[in-house]
């Protein structure tokens, strides 16, 4: 079974990116807009960092951030955005930029939840592609098929965040429950892709 990991695209670079100038296209596939990050956490919609290397990365992020504004003699710009993993099923990644002097100079990504999910974690397969999902072992097309789960079939997703993980073709795997184990099941094939789940009615 592979190791299982919260979903970090940038976990092998601690989540932190310090960038020499030039904004992020937006949007991009699978992201929404980008909004300012003025409201207090407890009036969020979403919770973020969920171990020591996020909450170290974002700290590194502000750290980075604060210079930036001192050496130019400015506020930097704090802006956020989340993925359409987060409000699609719960679980995914929220992106935080800053800007000085209109340029981006730093970025952190986590992992981001939903404070208020609609159906505790009950989750509804609707793949566009055939008739449901197949059910592998482990977060790759090319792992045994264990099972098969049908368009319509609801799942129970334990545990806060969600796992999830990329696999090399950018293709991400949800980690459920199967049997008396847990297996895997493609969530979105590319970012900005049809997601195969949606919550519970």
């Amino acid at each position: 079974m592979a190791r299982v990991k919260p979903y970090l695209l940038c976990l092998a670079i601690g989540c932190w990116l310090s960038m020499a100038s030039g904004a992020i296209a937006n949007p991009e596939p699978g992201w929404e807009s980008w909004r300012p990050n003025e409201t207090e956490d407890n009036d969020r919609s979403f919770s973020a960092g969920f171990s020591n290397l996020e909450l170290g990365g974002y700290m590194d992020y502000e750290y980075t951030c604060t210079q930036a504004g001192t050496a130019a003699e400015q506020e930097p710009i704090f802006e956020y955005r989340l993925n359409s993993l987060v409000e699609a099923i719960g679980t995914g990644q929220v992106q935080y930029r800053c800007l000085v002097n209109d340029q981006v100079v730093a970025q952190h990504t986590s992992t981001a939840t939903l404070n208020d999910q609609p159906s505790r974690g009950c989750l509804t397969v609707q793949s566009d592609v055939g008739t449901g999902l197949n059910i592998r072992q482990e977060p790759t097309v090319s792992a045994p098929v264990l099972g098969f789960l049908r368009n319509g079939s609801q799942i129970t997703v334990t545990g806060t965040p969600a796992y999830l993980s990329e696999d090399a073709t950018g293709r991400t795997w949800l980690y459920i429950p199967f049997q008396e184990d847990y297996a895997w099941t493609s969530l979105v094939a590319q970012a900005g892709g049809h997601i195969n789940y949606r919550f519970c009615d």
